[in-house]
């Protein structure tokens, strides 16, 4: 991807984005305040990696595409959780909630266009990453 462009606001400045690009590697990397709270999105092309930790050890996220295999590894203590996925390509449809009505990650990717929303417990936190490729938006 030739054009990366990046923007990101938060509402905190202690809030840290890291974002590298180098095609083909592409790195995200998105820690809240809290400590125990990150995102971590990494796409090599082809290999695709979706990687989402909360504040509670036991609850882990992880999508991993390298087509045409697609892993999904997720944990969670709580039976109030839902997940939805579905794969088969070119559409890849991926809903986490949390009992916490505020927590809700979905990513959504019918190629070319790729869309990654992430919001936090705290309801001005909002990351949303859409990458129509070449050009890369965050």
């Amino acid at each position: 991807c030739p054009h990366v462009l990046l923007a990101w606001r938060s509402p905190r400045p202690c809030y840290l984005l890291h974002q590298s690009s180098l095609y083909p590697q592409v790195l995200l990397t998105w820690r809240s305040p809290c400590p125990q709270v990150l995102l971590t999105w990494r796409s090599p092309c082809p290999q695709v990696l979706l990687t989402w930790r909360s504040p509670c050890p036991q609850v882990l996220l992880t999508w991993r595409s390298p087509c045409p295999q697609v892993l999904l590894t997720w944990r969670s203590p709580c039976p109030q959780v839902l997940l939805t996925w579905r794969s088969p390509c070119p559409q890849v449809l991926l809903t986490w909630r949390s009992p916490c009505p505020q927590v809700l990650l979905t990513w959504r990717s019918p190629c070319p266009q790729v869309l990654l929303t992430w919001r936090s417990p705290c309801p001005h936190v909002l990351l949303t990453w859409r990458s129509p490729c070449p050009q890369v938006l965050l």
